[in-house]
Parts: structure tokens; C-alpha cells; sequence
């Protein structure tokens, strides 16, 4: 299987440091996205996924053709230009992810619900010098994400805004060691019935979505008052996973939200 190489140009498809782009990074079905174009951004979107890359062309080629999304299939990771392997679940594409430790080759579950492909990655500075600096960027790629956020270190500027998925605390600590310093932490169960903010805080007003498949608000529309230090958010995620590993009162999973300092209110 032959994989081209990441398009290349002598501008960015946006200048540094735009307010109105955000990045995708793990699309999925695209409904973060949907919310994002609705409220007005351009959006980067990068899907690792082959079988829902051509299904995303499908549903967003108004908004391709428009030049307000651009969309790369690629396995966001630590570092560009590598081949890896990507397993596709069949059964609930949420559970696509990259290779399995100690699954070298077959499906990692046995019961053939897997299909792997053939996948080349892109790290941070390669996406940022296509798409330039986001006001926010979302990350979502089932447990890649430490890897990822690590390619940040030394950038000379960062997202204003940065989510990622947190199964583990690694997640917030490759946010702190590439320079961010305020965190929350949100449930993503807690969706249902949410209102958002009209006037909006963020681009421009759109109802929220179906709760489920979505990453939810973010930026100065985020849920809660205040942001946290770094020992404060270790200190909440140090409670929270001992509640779920008791299996009581708290379940669902988080994402953590930092922001860069000229964003805290």
C-alpha cells in the first residue's frame, strides 16, 4: 500500500495563530467538527481512520469545497513521516485506535472484528506548519494522546486553548511540560441537557448537538468557574480515579482542558 506524503506549501492553509481555526485531531464521525463549523471556525481536521476519512469527504465536501475544512489522513503521533499500523474496530469505530502492544500481528481481540491498515503519521510541528496555530485544539485518539502533546515541547507558540482525552495522568502531564499551567477536568457523560452560552463566549451561537459523540463545549464556554494549578488538577485526578476504582459514585471519563495565561479570566 503506497502512502503519500503530507501535502506541502510555501504558506500554511491559515496564517499563525488564528482565532477562527480550530484542529480536530481524531474526528471520528465528524461531529465535533460540525459543532466547530457551525459556530463559525475553520477547521484542520485529522482522522487516522481510512474507512471514516472517505466517509467524512462524503459528508463535509460543501465545506471542503469551500476551503473551510481541510482534512488529513494521517495518525497524529510524536513524530511525522512514519508508517504505523491501525486497527479499525468494525463493531464500534470509537475503539479504532493505533497498533496494541504485544499484538505484533492479527487482530488484538481474536474474534475478527479488527482491520488493520497501513497508516503514516504526522507530529506537531509538521501539522503546524500546514495549518498554522489554532485558538484550540481538540485531541482524541484513544490513548495516543501523551505521545502526541509531547511533540508540542519548544513550540513558540501554542494553542490558546487545548483538550485531550485522559485515561491516564499522563495526559496533563505532557500539557504541563510543554508549557500550559491552568487545567480542568470535565466529565464527558454530563452533556445531556447542557446550555450554552447566548450571547456566545466563543464564535458565533449554535444549539449544542446530540450529547452522545460529542466532545462538548470548550474554550470560554467551557462548564465550571475557574481553572486549576497543576498540583490543584493532580489533585482532582488523583480523587476521581479512586472513586472509579472502587466503581462508586463517579463513571464516564474526562477530557482535560488547558488554556494558555492570557486566557484565564
Amino acid at each position: 500500500m503506497r502512502i503519500p506524503s503530507l501535502p506541502r506549501s510555501s504558506a500554511p492553509l491559515f496564517a499563525a495563530a488564528q482565532a477562527n481555526l480550530i484542529i480536530d485531531v481524531g474526528m471520528s464521525e465528524g461531529n465535533d467538527t460540525a459543532f466547530y463549523l457551525a459556530k463559525g471556525f475553520d477547521v484542520v481536521g485529522v482522522e487516522a481512520d481510512p474507512t471514516m476519512h472517505e466517509a467524512l469527504r462524503r459528508r463535509f465536501a460543501a465545506e471542503i469545497s469551500a476551503r473551510r475544512l481541510h482534512l488529513l489522513h494521517r495518525a497524529a503521533a510524536g513524530t511525522s513521516g512514519e508508517t504505523v499500523r491501525f486497527w479499525h474496530d468494525n463493531h464500534d469505530q470509537g475503539h479504532s485506535r493505533l497498533h496494541v502492544d504485544g499484538n505484533p500481528a492479527g487482530d488484538p481481540t481474536g474474534d475478527g472484528r479488527m482491520s488493520e491498515f497501513a497508516v503514516m503519521t504526522v507530529g506537531w510541528d509538521e501539522l503546524r506548519a500546514l495549518a498554522g496555530v489554532p485558538h484550540y485544539m481538540k485531541i482524541d485518539i484513544e490513548g495516543a494522546e501523551p505521545a502526541f502533546l509531547r511533540s508540542l515541547a519548544g513550540t513558540p507558540m501554542l494553542p490558546s486553548f487545548i483538550s485531550a482525552e485522559v485515561q491516564t495522568f499522563q495526559p496533563i502531564q505532557a500539557l504541563h511540560d510543554v508549557g500550559y499551567r491552568h487545567f480542568r477536568l470535565i466529565n464527558q457523560t454530563m452533556f445531556h441537557g447542557i446550555r450554552l452560552p447566548e450571547p456566545p463566549l466563543e464564535g458565533t451561537y449554535a444549539p449544542p448537538p446530540d450529547p452522545q459523540h460529542w466532545s462538548g463545549p470548550f474554550g470560554r464556554e467551557l462548564m465550571g468557574r475557574r481553572w486549576f494549578g497543576f498540583e490543584e488538577i493532580r489533585a482532582i485526578h488523583d480523587s476521581i480515579h479512586r472513586l472509579w476504582e472502587h466503581g462508586t459514585l463517579i463513571n464516564g471519563w474526562m477530557d482535560c482542558h488547558a488554556c494558555v495565561p492570557d486566557m484565564v479570566a
